[in-house]
């Protein structure tokens, strides 16, 4: 039987915010769920002002908002997760457990590695959902939300398990302003995808003592090269395609390179008030925290060296002061 929407969208956050409005720039009906009523009224009122202020949703008729989480799921057809990956696990138990015999077509939008499994988010939702999944994708790359949600030429990388149900994903997002593209490499836009947060963390610690565009330049290709290694211990016989794609060198420059970034920022915090202060006071998700405590396990796991990763996630394990991460060009002649 048809559903009532196209696209269901779990999460009212920027991002998914930001692709609802794609959607109905395309003239295609969107249902989201949230928890907060306000941002639910505001949504049926045509704007997210959280996120965006006063500016309106494309088409405000077709979006609408509800806190009636198996409402959305019984009336959408494609399932967006749109919500911050710790809520990922309980949002997927809770899909299993009010469906059970439901294959579920999922769009995820969670980055990183799941906490138990180490698994990436993709991988993780495929093993997970398995006996309850039709198609899985996932998209990934450069894509500040408040430039997305206001027209600003974006283009993003897309992947998934069905190449059928990715085409017809495209045709629904595409337009003169957004484009979705199959990602060359899925390990490697996911890998970047998920370090580039946490290297976006040092750039914004290194930019509070030495802001040099040399030393940024340096510490950004160091960075790199330690993905790339990391890439080649997770792979093991696999050697990658290209880093010249949109989720791998344009999500890492972006996030890297911006005061947009809340990576960024936080990192710029740490060294302006230290990592004490910071977590006190610093509002938002921050993935590359996250990121970086799993980042660490797989590091030692895996005995991988590298020199500006360990140094950040020394900083934020509060083992280092923050002004140690200038010892970055001595350290990594040792590494690459």
């Amino acid at each position: 039987m048809q559903k009532k929407y196209k696209f269901g969208f779990i999460g009212t956050g920027a991002f998914g915010s930001a692709l609802a409005n794609v959607l109905t720039t395309n003239n295609h009906k969107v249902i989201m769920y949230g928890i907060n009523e306000q941002e639910v009224r505001n949504i049926n009122n045509g704007n997210n002002r959280k996120y965006f202020e006063n500016s309106e949703f494309t088409n405000p008729e077709l979006i609408s908002a509800t806190m009636n989480f198996e409402y959305l799921v019984d009336n959408s057809e494609i399932l967006m997760l749109a919500l911050p990956s710790i809520a990922i696990n309980d949002t997927l138990a809770t899909l299993k457990k009010i469906r059970p015999e439901r294959k579920y077509n999922i769009i995820n939008l969670a980055k990183s590695f799941e906490k138990n499994t180490k698994m990436f988010y993709s991988t993780y939702i495929k093993e997970y959902m398995k006996d309850n999944l039709e198609n899985i994708a996932t998209f990934i790359g450069p894509s500040f939300a408040n430039e997305l949600f206001n027209k600003k030429a974006t283009i993003i990388n897309v992947f998934g398990n069905n190449p059928r149900f990715i085409t017809s994903i495209q045709k629904y997002f595409n337009n003169e302003y957004f484009r979705l593209r199959v990602a060359d490499d899925a390990l490697a836009a996911e890998l970047f995808a998920s370090l580039k947060n946490v290297l976006a963390i040092g750039v914004g610690i290194l930019s509070y003592f030495d802001d040099a565009r040399n030393t940024n330049a340096a510490f950004l290709t160091i960075g790199i090269k330690e993905i790339l290694k990391i890439y080649k211990a997770l792979a093991k016989t696999k050697s990658y395609k290209s880093v010249a794609d949109f989720a791998t060198f344009g999500d890492l420059i972006l996030t890297c390179s911006s005061t947009k970034s809340r990576n960024f920022c936080y990192g710029l915090s740490i060294a302006q008030y230290g990592i004490i202060d910071t977590e006190k006071n610093f509002e938002g998700t921050i993935e590359g925290k996250f990121t970086a405590k799993i980042l660490e396990e797989i590091l030692k796991v895996l005995k991988i060296k590298t020199t500006i990763f360990w140094l950040i996630i020394n900083i934020l394990n509060n083992k280092i002061q923050p002004n140690k991460i200038l010892s970055f060009l001595a350290k990594s002649d040792e590494i690459v």
